[in-house]
């Protein structure tokens, strides 16, 4: 008898994502080709704190406190911090300790930032990144 033929690879491209013919790449591999550093070599570059600029929104109907008045705050921070990390010392320390639950940041060719992603992934050294306040129930 003989043996069983070598078993195909799934067609649809969801194999290794390298765009060979007969299947396209994965999608979630496409998105990595950024033009980004590596966080690792990112970080290697930076030489201590990042300086990021921070858009506040101009936002009367949210707690006084928080001070979302249409300026730019200045923090210099370190490259390993994750962006949740990050909005929790912008809370505490800028906008009168506003909860990082209420707020994204966005940049303006990344987007919206995850909070589990550290800086030194989106690769920011002198960006300036917009704080988009999140709306509930009105």
């Amino acid at each position: 008898s003989k043996p069983p033929p070598p078993a195909a690879p799934p067609a649809g491209g969801t194999g290794g994502g390298d765009g060979a013919p007969g299947g396209e790449p994965d999608a979630k591999r496409a998105r990595l080709d950024t033009g980004l550093q590596s966080e690792a070599d990112f970080a290697a570059s930076c030489s201590g704190p990042v300086e990021l600029q921070f858009s506040l929104p101009t936002d009367a109907t949210v707690d006084s406190a928080w001070q979302m008045d249409g300026r730019t705050v200045p923090m210099a921070v370190d490259v390993m911090l994750t962006i949740k990390q990050l909005k929790e010392k912008l809370g505490a320390e800028k906008f009168g300790g506003m909860p990082a639950s209420k707020y994204q940041l966005k940049d303006a060719t990344l987007g919206f930032l995850k909070d589990r992603l550290t800086i030194a992934h989106y690769n920011l050294k002198t960006a300036t990144l917009e704080v988009v306040l999140k709306k509930r129930g009105r």
